[in-house]
């Protein structure tokens, strides 16, 4: 059975392909800085709120579509496929899985151990409980981010439970996102679409979006986030690291 939607909303690949071409800025910039290229600190102003806008696209629009491709199915009298979205988490997980490895060879200190991928894939493996609230799921989300600065002052003797926000030791990893607060968005996402896309059709019109230069190219990155995010940091960091160790020398 095909449970994809049989509509595509653009804006949404759009606004991720914004994020893409972001991304792939902030990690540019991140590796020079660790070669000692640039000094910009990265994690307060400006850069600071450049990469959080990018994390919100990205999680946002992640939990959107996922209850867009669920209510597209209902919208057909067709059953949803769990197992469809469970194996969609289990690949996710795979690829976090890779990313920490990954991270411990080349980092060691700062291994990447609940980033935004791991997080991807509990995340949707997790909202699998709450598609059925439907817009209740907005409620729910404020509620997580409302609360999650007094989940990260509790303390437990299990490190494992970091994954949910308490023992906040990994906070300056890099790459953390911790249930709490990023759950909430997710939940967000997922209970936005009846306000945003009600009967599966968007309550926004996005024709002018169209005229906007590079538009298909925008959507064409938005469309591949996934693989992009997965080739653009080894391939920007491999190719610095070339330069540094047998160019520059």
């Amino acid at each position: 059975m095909n449970n994809k939607p049989t509509i595509r909303f653009h804006e949404i690949d759009f606004l991720r392909g914004v994020a893409i071409i972001l991304m792939v800025i902030f990690h540019l910039l991140w590796d020079l800085n660790f070669f000692g290229y640039i000094q910009i600190d990265l994690w307060s102003g400006f850069w600071l709120v450049l990469g959080r806008m990018v994390q919100t696209i990205f999680i946002f629009t992640t939990g959107l579509t996922l209850s867009i491709s669920y209510q597209a199915v209902v919208h057909k009298g067709k059953t949803v496929s769990l197992l469809s979205r469970a194996s969609h988490a289990a690949k996710l997980l795979g690829f976090a899985l890779v990313i920490t490895l990954l991270s411990w060879l080349m980092f060691q200190g700062d291994l990447i151990v609940f980033g935004i991928l791991h997080f991807m894939g509990v995340s949707v493996l997790l909202s699998l409980l709450f598609l059925p609230l439907q817009r209740w799921n907005v409620l729910l989300g404020i509620f997580i981010m409302m609360t999650s600065p007094w989940v990260t002052t509790i303390t437990t003797d299990l490190e494992l439970l970091s994954f949910v926000g308490v023992n906040n030791m990994h906070s300056t990893a890099l790459d953390y996102f911790p249930l709490f607060p990023w759950f909430g968005l997710f939940l967000i996402g997922v209970g936005s679409y009846f306000y945003l896309y009600p009967k599966h059709v968007s309550v926004i019109s996005w024709t002018w979006l169209h005229r906007l230069p590079g538009y298909a190219t925008w959507c064409f990155l938005g469309k591949r986030s996934l693989p992009v995010y997965l080739v653009h940091q080894p391939i920007l960091f491999g190719l610095i690291w070339l330069y540094a160790t047998f160019i520059q020398r």
